[in-house]
């Protein structure tokens, strides 16, 4: 595999390994209902929602900044 592939490759899975976590954590701050039962069925308080939306965000962008 050439380095341009691989280059092409990298992108495409870091992009929507990204696009995946900053959707979760979008989810999570947004304190639907299907969001609070899930918490709720794993035993976690629904601020615990929050908090996981905050800091997947939050890694989206670092990662972002970083590469």
């Amino acid at each position: 595999m050439n380095d341009k592939a691989r280059t092409i490759g990298y992108w495409i899975a870091t992009s929507l390994l990204g696009f995946a976590f900053a959707a979760g954590g979008l989810a999570d701050l947004s304190g639907s209902p299907q969001v609070l039962e899930g918490m709720a069925h794993l035993g976690y308080p629904a601020y615990f929602a929050a908090i996981l939306g905050v800091w997947k965000v939050a890694r989206v962008g670092e990662h972002a900044l970083a590469t």
